[in-house]
């Protein structure tokens, strides 16, 4: 398990890049901050997806500049690839107002937990029905405006899913004032 792995600007006197933790082929669980201005370069998106035995991955931003934020930062240009095997994802604070297309849990066939917490996400994917996700978890996310028909569509496999402070999603069962929590067979 590496917890803070942080990635850094490439013009850092010593950054840590993605591509060092190839070697780590049992790595189960790990948790990595990408910095306001770290760049992955294009050997680094896929080194996430080259370490087999990750199950469980968190990744957090810590955010954008004002400039950045029109939606052509290198953070919506550059698509990781995540291992199949993930079981668990957790992304926090993501500075983009759309879904990031490497996320998607209808690629990702063993995704059960998805997590999303802050940030600017205003959806939670196109769905695709393939999901497995079982437990989803929706925190301080204020933009996100997603009908709870699209949700039950792309999460066909939903059992838990708890919201907290995302006040936009009103419809959803779960939701009273933006919090809950629903579990599969309660009446919608």
């Amino acid at each position: 398990m590496i917890k803070g792995f942080v990635v850094a600007n490439s013009s850092s006197k010593d950054p840590c890049r993605l591509s060092e933790l190839r070697a780590l082929t049992r790595l189960r669980k790990l948790s990595i901050v990408i910095g306001r201005t770290a760049r992955p370069e294009a050997d680094e998106v896929t080194a996430l997806a080259s370490l087999p035995a990750l199950r469980s991955l968190t990744m957090t931003w810590s955010g954008v500049s004002p400039a950045e934020q029109d939606g052509r930062d290198a953070t919506d240009k550059v698509a990781f690839a995540l291992p199949s095997e993930l079981e668990k994802l957790d992304l926090r604070r993501f500075p983009l107002p759309h879904f990031p297309r490497w996320a998607e849990p209808h690629l990702l066939p063993r995704l059960e937990k998805l997590y999303v917490r802050g940030g600017m996400i205003t959806g939670l994917g196109e769905g695709g029905g393939g999901s497995a996700v079982k437990v989803l978890r929706v925190r301080f996310l204020r933009h996100l405006d997603y009908s709870w028909e699209k949700l039950h569509d792309a999460y066909g496999k939903l059992e838990i899913l708890e919201v907290c402070e995302c006040s936009n999603v009103q419809a959803w069962p779960a939701c009273r004032g933006g919090l809950g929590l629903w579990r599969k067979g309660e009446d919608c």
